[in-house]
């Protein structure tokens, strides 16, 4: 085998193995989509429980104190259920550039920098035929790279949306519901 024929048979190798990886990636990126998903109609839920609570238990309360602990805690779920379901949209959001600090960039895998290239598909076709399976492989490590730190940011914020989840949101809404059917309870002469 001579020394071009191995070079060739080393980048396709190496081609074939960035793909694998780039199918890894799309699974993360998939994943997190779908934890998001699930978040945001846990906050839309939330807020839909919180309201239908205050609207049939606000009138039924005689005591102030209480009064400000449901509209307290109320306003901290609603408020918090909100945020988090930004944050959830914000880890949804795709970036379709090679570039995603610059919106731009001069990949033929990105489909971002591929709708950008001029010339309908005949710049695109143009564009393929001109580059070497070296630069191609260049260019999908460059891809697998930029997704990588994608997916790596993606799964920090959900971390960090996960945990706001938890303190602003989910023990509040704990709180007030306990506290909703202590009040009823006593209320009502059971204790």
């Amino acid at each position: 085998m001579s020394g071009s024929d191995a070079k060739a048979k080393e980048i396709e190798q190496k081609t074939k193995n960035l793909f694998e990886v780039l199918k890894r990636l799309d699974v993360y990126i998939g994943t997190t989509n779908t934890k998001c998903t699930i978040i945001m109609s846990y906050c839309a839920a939330v807020i839909g429980l919180t309201t239908l609570l205050i609207s049939r238990s606000v009138s039924d309360v005689s005591h102030p104190a209480f009064l400000v602990f449901i509209g307290l805690f109320s306003i901290i779920v609603i408020a918090s259920s909100i945020v988090c379901m930004w944050m959830a949209i914000s880890v949804i959001f795709p970036v379709t550039f090679s570039s995603p600090a610059n919106y731009s960039g001069s990949s033929v895998i990105f489909f971002g920098d591929v709708s950008t290239i001029k010339k309908e598909s005949s710049g695109y076709c143009a564009k393929i035929r001109d580059i070497s399976d070296a630069e191609f492989l260049d260019d999908l490590s460059g891809q697998v790279f930029t997704l990588s730190r994608i997916v790596s940011g993606k799964f920090e914020r959900i971390k960090k949306l996960s945990w706001c989840l938890l303190l602003f949101n989910f023990i509040p809404t704990a709180i007030l519901l306990i506290g909703c059917v202590i009040y009823f309870i006593d209320s009502r002469g059971v204790f």
